[in-house]
């Protein structure tokens, strides 16, 4: 006997389909921009990684397509607050602290009363 489904259980079918690559592709694009921004940190990746996967596994239960989007914002979300405000800056053996160029340019202009204010 041929199982045949209706459009319904196709566009059912679909939309988690399209949610699980999806999730897939933010929870990856979120490990490669974690593992850019702490290169060599490899205690700061790990706690990183970490928390994200804890965030993917609470999230992985949920089935209403409006919640899964709400998800993959914040995921959205988090990896360009990591791509964009967070550099990686190195001690250096007078115990100052230096940002390479390259994490120099993704810094932006702060003013001393930006930093007051937090």
């Amino acid at each position: 006997m041929m199982n045949v489904m209706n459009a319904s259980d196709m566009t059912c079918c679909s939309s988690k389909i399209m949610s699980s690559k999806s999730s897939i592709s933010a929870y990856r694009h979120l490990l490669r921009t974690v593992h850019k921004t702490f290169k060599g940190d490899f205690a700061a990746i790990g706690l990183a990684y970490g928390e994200i996967r804890a965030q993917f596994n609470a999230s992985k239960h949920l089935t209403a397509q409006r919640d899964i989007d709400d998800k993959l914002a914040e995921a959205k979300d988090a990896q360009m607050f990591i791509a964009e405000n967070i550099v990686q800056a190195e001690k250096s053996s007078s115990g100052t602290l230096s940002v390479s160029p390259e994490n120099a340019k993704r810094l932006k202009d702060i003013t001393p009363d930006d930093i007051l204010k937090q």
